[in-house]
């Protein structure tokens, strides 16, 4: 009889464990899977090629090359370089952009050949981390697609004496006039430069954040007619087997001034 009694009660102990356990996963299992998107950063270099706006307006399309430099604070440039006739006047998008998971979005100010244009230029899209950005734009009567691809150039140390040194652009017109900048860096980051037209330059480099090469730059136009002013924005080093390259794009209220300048290695 007392074999019997503990047989009933093991059993009817199992089942209820069996029970307890049932209840306690089917309570704990989720509706459905949740996925999970972690933050990405839109801070890099993006060069041309292959980096483009694709304009699918049917009136005017087009494919125009584009080099971008976002700091690590969200401030972006976006420049067109080729797209106007006017050196040192190219094309300029500038603003803060924002990422919210993957999600990329930015609103900007568009300059062309020097001056503020009254249209903004809306971006929306998707960003991976060391990788790319791409989606739609739209830009006055304009619309299309953009491709940034990121480059690792943008992970390189900054370091104000690296800008060390004359750096000149020279551009010949076809009526065989030649147009030139030169700016002169110290090791401190303090520029001073000139260009044919009679402007003259006096401004700062500054380091944002030394684990990446973008900088920020501060100028003084003056003996430059309307364009004289205060100017802020950014610049990024480059530098190849012949030559250092610094490309930069500054802008105040009204107008822009952006371009690359050169710089040899010496032998």
């Amino acid at each position: 009889m007392k074999s019997f009694t503990f047989i009933s009660l093991l059993f009817i102990a199992t089942l209820m464990t069996s029970c307890f356990h049932d209840n306690d996963d089917s309570s704990s299992a989720p509706d459905k899977d949740i996925v999970i998107v972690e933050d990405q950063s839109a801070a890099g270099i993006y060069l041309s090629p292959p980096s483009m706006f694709i304009s699918e307006a049917v009136e005017n399309p087009a494919q125009n090359q584009v080099n971008v430099l976002i700091a690590n604070t969200g401030e972006a440039r976006f420049l067109f370089f080729g797209s106007s006739g006017t050196p040192q006047m190219y094309t300029q998008l500038v603003g803060d952009v924002s990422v919210a998971a993957d999600e990329f979005t930015a609103s900007l100010k568009a300059y062309s050949d020097g001056d503020v244009q009254a249209q903004p230029v809306t971006l929306d899209g998707t960003v991976e981390t060391k990788s790319g950005i791409w989606g739609t734009y739209t830009w006055d009567q304009d619309f299309g697609r953009f491709n940034l691809t990121y480059v690792p150039s943008y992970e390189r140390r900054s370091v104000l004496s690296k800008l060390e040194g004359i750096w000149v652009f020279n551009q010949a017109s076809s009526s065989g006039q030649v147009y030139t900048i030169t700016l002169t860096i110290d090791p401190d980051g303090t520029v001073f430069g000139s260009n044919t037209p009679g402007c003259v330059y006096n401004g700062s480099f500054q380091v944002i954040d030394s684990s990446f090469n973008v900088y920020r730059l501060s100028l003084e136009t003056s003996s430059c007619g309307n364009l004289d002013g205060t100017y802020d924005g950014l610049a990024s080093l480059f530098v190849n087997q012949l030559e250092r390259s610094l490309m930069f794009g500054v802008t105040n209220q009204d107008h822009s001034l952006s371009g690359i300048v050169f710089s040899p290695l010496q032998p």
